[in-house]
């Protein structure tokens, strides 16, 4: 694993009796510092490895987990010096501007700036808060942190259980939005912004210094998708090194193909390997195969057998942080095969959020036949912070292909229980609109970013996060460029245009005749088509379900009726589960013979699942077991 844990305050204890949590592969490098003030430790993988902390002018002391990419001032972007470290670089513009340079700051990253002389830390997050913060202040004044929750509750004077309103959030919508998490007392920094902690006072602040504002400009769309290939490809050449192997996580549809097309435009003799999962070759695993082809690619297939989800909850919990349940961790069970072929690993996620309608709740429709709801390609407008939370509880899970209803385990919750936990989040101030603790300029602002700003409130987070602990990932579409290029998107553009598809077939026209996976029709066909041929494909699907599954996902429903390893879950935490106040242990095992009887439970059980492996679970309900 990687990342930052440290205990600020009068530290009776060091960081020791934590980190050992964030050696997850047994090959991390570390920074180790000790003070009478503060203990820290800094984790790397081996090949991201640099000496912290480095000092300022006024000896100040930064570390940094993560990429910096580069500054951006105005139109022009400054790239990261390849020869300078992340945290040189960082103290570099602290010294010119002090905190201000955090505004125009590129990059994917978690700081921690020390004032010894003045008894102060700073916990620093980027933008979208992709390399989240945790932390809480103990009743003796000490504020102790990590970028992994897990850590924190075994500090000796950290005290915490479940806060039950947020824990059913992560049970039934797969993450808890916000700065909020299930552990009563522990939050995560505020997304693009500063916390303060002044240990002479004990006062703690923070000052936010990025929010998302959607600004949207109606300009020829000719125009926006060349400053978007220009942006794109800066990007692409930024990320690539000479001395580093380079593979890409691929699929049939259009994110991947994006990537690689600009890879070869810009790095024509680069080798790229290709990676793709899937349970065989179906047709999604035959087209990403022939995007690679195409490109002179070598394509990987990383077939997953039946027992594969039950690595994967193995070697995802010890990493899980309330943010997606198990599933999400889509390639941690391959993770020795891919580090035996490259160093980097290129990851097309974030894509359709943020440039396409994924980042707009839309509208939809039920068809009664197959009891599903299905898009209408328009934004859905809410006039108030009610007709959102309607929507979240109703449409939310259909439309993302999660059912995400109350489990019949938990106890005495029902619909309106979960409506007002969600209406009790908000907030609303003379010059901003607050939700489970981050502000938004206005609710317009809100609906527009909520699924990016914080980006753990995108419920495939846990991608992002379990990549960054076993190899060197690169998420171009994290980009702080692209980031502001989507806000001033119009949604004509966004519903209409596609510009990710229409970059393709500029970029490289192969690559747009080949079909995409979903619709079964080339990327250069209108996005209307496609719109209505994907709908009618997901109707077909429900009206005549089938075993063989032509996507990336395979049957998941399937594999927990097949494999033995969600009732040896069940069955080794009996004792847990019947100690649970909010769950209960006749539900449960119906819940698991339903499915087996062939009830589609899937989403209650990997939930549950995700829930009972997490080592923290079982670390809280010790001291009544």
């Amino acid at each position: 694993m990687a990342g930052i844990c440290g205990v600020f305050g009068r530290t009776e204890h060091t960081v020791d009796v934590m980190s050992e949590i964030l050696y997850y592969n047994g090959n991390e490098k570390r920074c180790k510092y000790d003070d009478n003030h503060l203990s820290l430790e800094n984790v790397f993988l081996p090949k991201a490895y640099e000496e912290q902390p480095t000092l300022t002018k006024n000896k100040m002391q930064i570390w940094i987990w993560g990429n910096i990419h580069g500054i951006q001032k105005g139109d022009h972007h400054k790239p990261k010096d390849r020869e300078e470290s992340n945290s040189q670089l960082f103290s570099k513009l602290y010294n010119r501007y002090e905190l201000e340079f955090l505004k125009e700051l590129n990059g994917e990253f978690a700081g921690v700036i020390y004032d010894e002389k003045n008894k102060k830390i700073h916990l620093v997050t980027d933008r979208l808060s992709t390399h989240p913060i945790f932390y809480t202040k103990t009743k003796e004044g000490d504020l102790v942190f990590s970028t992994q929750i897990q850590c924190l509750p075994l500090y000796p004077s950290v005290e915490t259980s479940f806060e039950m309103k947020y824990l059913y959030q992560f049970l039934i919508f797969e993450r808890v939005l916000g700065v909020k998490t299930p552990l009563k007392g522990i939050e995560k920094v505020h997304p693009g912004a500063v916390l303060t902690y002044d240990f002479n006072s004990g006062d703690i602040k923070q000052e936010i210094y990025w929010t998302p504002r959607y600004q949207p400009k109606n300009r020829p769309f000719r125009e926006i998708q060349n400053e978007f290939i220009a942006i794109f490809k800066d990007i692409i050449n930024e990320r690539i090194r000479e001395d580093l192997r380079y593979g890409l996580y691929i699929s049939g549809g259009r994110d991947s193909r994006l990537i690689l097309a600009a890879i070869k435009d810009v790095f024509p003799d680069l080798e790229v390997t290709c990676f793709h999962m899937n349970e065989f070759m179906n047709r999604e695993a035959k087209i990403s195969k022939e995007v690679a082809d195409a490109c002179g690619c070598e394509f990987v297939l990383l077939k997953r057998e039946l027992d594969y989800q039950s690595k994967v909850l193995e070697y995802s919990s010890p990493i899980s942080i309330y943010s997606s349940w198990f599933d999400q961790a889509h390639g941690i069970g391959f993770k020795d095969d891919i580090r035996k072929k490259v160093d980097v690993i290129f990851n097309g996620s974030g894509a359709n959020t943020i440039l396409e309608m994924g980042q707009v709740p839309k509208k939809s429709i039920k068809i009664p036949i197959v009891n599903q709801n299905f898009y209408v390609n328009k934004p859905h407008i809410f006039k108030d912070i009610n007709e959102f939370t309607e929507y979240y509880l109703d449409a939310y899970g259909s439309l993302s292909g999660r059912k995400h209803k109350i489990p019949k385990y938990l106890k005495r919750l029902e619909r309106s229980d979960l409506k007002k936990i969600l209406l009790s989040e908000y907030k609303e101030g003379a010059s901003h609109f607050e939700y489970h603790g981050v502000k938004y300029p206005t609710l317009y602002d809100f609906i527009h970013s909520y699924k990016m700003y914080p980006i753990t409130n995108m419920y495939s987070y846990l991608t992002y996060y379990a990549d960054n602990q076993y190899i060197l990932t690169e998420y171009p579409f994290l980009d702080n460029r692209l980031i502001d290029f989507s806000l001033i998107l119009v949604d004509d553009y966004k519903k209409k245009k596609q510009i990710i598809s229409s970059t393709i077939q500029k970029l490289n026209p192969d690559l747009g005749n080949i079909k995409h996976a979903n619709t079964g029709l080339p990327l250069k066909y209108p996005s209307r088509i496609h719109f209505i041929k994907g709908q009618y494909n997901m109707a077909m699907s429900k009206l005549f379900p089938s075993r063989k599954k032509e996507g990336s996902w395979g049957n998941m429903s399937e594999v927990l009726r097949k494999h033995d390893f969600v009732k040896d879950v069940i069955y080794e935490n009996e004792d847990l589960i019947k100690k649970c106040t909010f769950l209960e242990w006749d539900k449960v095992i119906e819940c698991y013979k339903d499915h087996l009887d062939g009830k589609n439970n899937e989403d209650q059980l990997i939930a549950l699942l995700t829930f009972l492996r997490n080592p923290i679970t079982k670390y809280i309900m010790s001291s009544i077991l």
